[in-house]
């Protein structure tokens, strides 16, 4: 049986062998598409015209998790990303990202090394017996003068129109709140359905108007810590009235991405 030439056409580079199969690897690819290798004249062909000279790797299938119930108002999980020293988080690579940003888990963070910082994945924090998730248990370092951001993210499906207030609580100095993209507005919360210790933001609301379908929340945590502290924050959805949701059904991949090309070039 003949051996087969495998190439990258981003590149227009022939791999052979280990090196062509490390880079599939790397790619989460089974394989790079080939050519045999005895002819020239098929190679070139297949960077001309990939669609019918050779083969093509077929991604493989990622499954997206199943939209899950809050209960009393609370999420099981966020899908969470950071921790970015600096006050632009995400934005530092182009003004507003938030408003296009529809993360997935283990997608890459964007994130500069500096004091410290390094490359992380987006990542499913659970949520703790007090309605709390963590973005980062431990901080590394001192944010005293550079200050530091994370982010939390969720897809929100309802089967009718439905008005809630999302409650928030963190332990930094300023949040913000993007809802399919656009600003929401936060005021002071006169009636914080909880208390979180070592917090020096008041307590958060925001009124979300949200359509039948799905919809994506995210939230950007500012924070000011101390080396060896926790940085959390917590949730809670509730009706106009103050009462916790059940209704609202989160999950933390996004419903419009195709999961199995967008996990083609994660780290695996």
């Amino acid at each position: 049986m003949k051996s087969l030439i495998l190439f990258f056409i981003a590149v227009q580079t022939i791999l052979i062998g280990t090196e062509a199969e490390t880079l599939a690897h790397n790619l989460n690819l089974p394989a790079l598409p080939v050519a045999q290798p005895n002819s020239e004249q098929e190679v070139l062909k297949f960077l001309s015209d990939p669609d019918k000279v050779g083969t093509m790797p077929v991604p493989v299938a990622v499954a997206a998790d199943a939209p899950k119930s809050l209960k009393s108002g609370v999420p099981e999980a966020w899908l969470v990303g950071g921790l970015q020293d600096g006050l632009a988080g995400v934005s530092i690579f182009g003004l507003d990202t938030e408003t296009v940003l529809r993360p997935n888990p283990e997608q890459p963070y964007l994130s500069l090394q500096m004091m410290g910082g390094q490359m992380q994945a987006w990542r499913v924090a659970a949520t703790q017996a007090n309605g709390s998730a963590d973005i980062e248990a431990n901080t590394r370092h001192t944010y005293g003068w550079s200050r530091g951001s994370g982010y939390a993210q969720l897809y929100l499906h309802v089967d009718q129109p439905t008005e809630t207030l999302l409650h928030l609580q963190q332990s930094g100095i300023k949040t913000a709140i993007w809802q399919d993209g656009q600003p929401v507005k936060l005021t002071d919360d006169p009636k914080p359905p909880t208390a979180l210790s070592e917090r020096l933001e008041a307590s958060q609301v925001a009124a979300l108007t949200l359509a039948q379908g799905w919809h994506s929340l995210l939230v950007k945590l500012v924070m000011q810590h101390e080396q060896g502290q926790r940085f959390y924050f917590a949730g809670l959805f509730t009706n106009p009235a103050g009462q916790a949701l059940d209704s609202i059904k989160t999950q933390l991949t996004d419903p419009d991405v195709d999961l199995a090309l967008n996990k083609i070039g994660l780290p695996t």
